[in-house]
């Protein structure tokens, strides 16, 4: 009797297991895909942010003195 019992708790146990994590599985893709949409906006705004950084960095140059046009005197 105790094995059938202890039979039967594994049994529950494992469809409440099943039917939590299965129940989830539509949330947990939607959230995966908008994970990866996020990322890749993130990595499109830092490639943004890069051009711009090297684009006023170069604009930078225009209007400080280089080292060899007296800048260390």
């Amino acid at each position: 009797m105790a094995t059938r019992l202890r039979m039967n708790l594994i049994s529950l146990t494992r469809s409440s297991f099943l039917k939590q994590h299965l129940g989830v599985a539509g949330q947990e893709s939607a959230d995966t895909e908008a994970l990866q949409q996020e990322l890749r906006d993130m990595r499109q705004r830092c490639g943004l942010l890069a051009e711009e950084n090297k684009d006023l960095k170069n604009r930078l140059q225009r209007y400080e003195p280089t080292q060899e046009d007296g800048a260390a005197e």
